[in-house]
């Protein structure tokens, strides 16, 4: 009897989930990853448990990490996450179970909820870094990135750095030429809202037999792109000026080809981006509407919510109940802000609005009841 427990126990342990295909694709907010946890006294649920636990943990800390200011307090934020941690997941999927002797591993696939986390990090008042450019940017004949750099912060824009050696710089250019989605981990991990790619396209033209001057034709190709939800990419706008300069030396002819192709487009990278960069650290907060509206005037409350508070962009329906509807608010108010401005919305006819916090740290609660009149 023993012996045929242990079996089960063991098959149970080894079963592989068939793929995920959604953390397969390079676009998804999917991310794989693994928890360990040692068995004690032959609990095998509980060491399950306790693993699942700690990569959930580890699939949020990956999020936070990128974007705090501060190394200082990581240790106690790190356990402040660590009670409600499942609150802060979207959905996961268990892909494997391993154990090795006493040492149970788990592969999870797993997708943050980023508007709750957001909520939580705000409601902890965690220091974060602002948001900025990330500036990526790499030419044969010379260094474009200083004069790109000094032109952006003369129009103060704040302009971030990411973790790359220099020499990487040439390829991360390539890959967000044929692949914009590719800026996704980079915008993540240098806390940047817009990346700016900056190629160049130089080309030797016919030599003067003459005097044996050669001239060469450099063209720079300036794209921002700005990361969106689901994994997107959204490209805000695109620059390209081209200079030409002949001499004896090819290099130098480059050189200086360049060198007029960017006095050109640095000034005018800086005076188009500044409409198109947020104005502010934009989040989304949710917002619980209860009472028994009905559908044509929910949805006409949604529309009035989005289109006439300040600081507001956006306002989606996330999830239906019984008399109890979750807003998704895109706005770059925190939430007492946001719980402020609520109160000016003009209830529907015959309907009382009441605006008060909501049931989780970062929420908001709205409370629709009918008048006496009504």
């Amino acid at each position: 009897m023993r012996l045929f427990v242990c079996t089960i126990v063991t098959l149970a342990l080894v079963v592989t989930v068939g793929p995920d295909v959604r953390a397969q694709r390079p676009n998804s907010d999917v991310v794989l990853i693994t928890g360990t946890a040692r068995i004690s006294r032959g609990r095998v649920r509980r060491a399950r448990g306790a693993a699942t636990h700690r990569a959930l943990l580890a699939a949020v800390w990956r999020q936070v990490q990128p974007r705090l200011a501060s190394t200082q307090g990581q240790r106690r934020l790190k356990q402040q996450l660590s009670k409600g941690v499942r609150q802060l997941i979207k959905r996961f999927r268990t892909r494997k179970v391993t154990r090795a002797g006493r040492e149970l591993t788990v592969l999870l696939a797993v997708t943050v909820d980023k508007s709750a986390l957001g909520a939580r990090l705000l409601a902890l008042k965690v220091p974060l870094k602002k948001p900025g450019v990330l500036l990526v940017a790499f030419c044969d004949d010379g260094q474009l990135a200083p004069a790109f750099t000094r032109a952006l912060r003369s129009m103060s824009i704040r302009v971030v750095a990411g973790p790359w050696p220099e020499e990487r710089r040439a390829a991360m250019v390539q890959i967000a030429k044929t692949n914009p989605a590719a800026i996704l981990p980079w915008a993540r991990t240098a806390n940047a809202a817009v990346v700016v790619v900056v190629r160049c396209e130089s080309r030797t033209l016919s030599r003067v037999a003459a005097t044996g001057v050669i001239g060469v034709r450099s063209k720079l190709v300036a794209v921002a792109l700005a990361p969106q939800g689901h994994g997107n990419v959204r490209q805000l706008m695109r620059l390209d000026q081209t200079g030409l300069s002949h001499d004896v030396d090819v290099k130098k002819a480059g050189q200086a080809a360049l060198v007029r192709a960017l006095r050109r487009l640095a000034p005018r990278l800086a005076t188009a981006l500044p409409p198109t960069l947020p104005t502010g650290l934009t989040r989304t907060l949710l917002v619980r509407l209860q009472g028994p509206l009905g559908l044509a005037t929910l949805l006409k409350l949604t529309r009035q919510i989005g289109a006439q508070l300040p600081g507001v962009s956006a306002v989606t329906p996330r999830r239906f109940g019984r008399g109890v509807t979750w807003l998704a608010v895109r706005t770059t108010c925190d939430p007492s802000a946001l719980q402020q401005i609520l109160t000016t919305v003009r209830p529907p006819p015959g309907w009382l609005l009441r605006v008060s916090k909501g049931p989780r740290p970062g929420t908001v609660d709205i409370r629709a009841e009918l008048t006496e009149d009504s």
